[in-house]
């Protein structure tokens, strides 16, 4: 299931497997999704998507990094050769990186 939702002040893509992936569409005038997670946040995207199980949360940021995210551990940095990754959103951080890269 794959799915955009604009949630409080942000807008992502969601993609439901075994586990849940978030991808910010970093759109103008929106909330990073970095700055927007929380439990609080997590509960509302639940309740969007429906009660679907899932074993790990793991985030595309705009920066093209991708962590894995608890609200006991926080952000924890991930390889983009995981296999539990959802490929889609893993090539559109690729793209991300190159251009952030290049701009910066």
């Amino acid at each position: 299931m794959e799915r955009m939702l604009r949630v409080g002040r942000t807008v992502i893509e969601v993609f439901v497997g075994r586990n849940l992936h978030l991808y910010d569409r970093d759109q103008e005038g929106t909330m990073t999704l970095t700055n927007a997670i929380d439990a609080n946040y997590l509960e509302n995207v639940i309740g969007w998507i429906g009660e679907v199980p899932f074993d790990r949360v793991f985030l595309y940021h705009t920066d093209g990094y991708i962590t894995q995210w608890s609200a006991e551990k926080g952000f924890q940095h991930v390889k983009s050769s995981n296999p539990e990754l959802y490929y889609r959103f893993v090539e559109r951080c690729e793209e991300r990186k190159k251009q952030y890269q290049f701009v910066h």
